[in-house]
């Protein structure tokens, strides 16, 4: 509810960064990079994969397989949250504009243009 209320365009921007490196990486990186990609990506998903864990634990009578799929997605959320805090309080440090998402800085064709939508007659 409260990614609903503060961000209206939905869960996209959430997952877009994590997916876009996933991608990059299965079609640049060879497997040996694999340990690499799982210790950049695995500490920002354990608190939300914790967090899935003790729900399931404490609430569900009897374990189900697809509980994993909702604790690996519990765990990719709360690292897409953390990194877009993560990024929103550096781009606030370093006095940078974090763009529409707080990913980086805003393109110029980005920015809100000063003239009139409609031309004078």
């Amino acid at each position: 509810i409260l990614t609903a209320i503060i961000h209206p365009e939905g869960q996209a921007p959430f997952w877009q960064p994590a997916i876009q490196y996933f991608g990059r990486w299965i079609t640049t990186g060879p497997i040996d990079k694999f340990p690499k990609f799982i210790l950049k990506v695995l500490p920002g998903m354990v608190p939300g994969m914790v967090f899935a864990w003790w729900l399931i634990f404490t609430k569900a009578e009897e374990w189900r397989n697809w509980h994993l799929l909702i604790i690996i997605q519990a765990g990719a959320m709360s690292r897409g949250i953390g990194m877009r805090i993560y990024g929103a309080i550096k781009a606030k440090r370093d006095g940078t504009s974090g763009g529409a998402h707080g990913h980086g800085p805003v393109p110029p064709s980005a920015k809100p243009d000063s003239t009139p939508a409609l031309a004078e007659a």
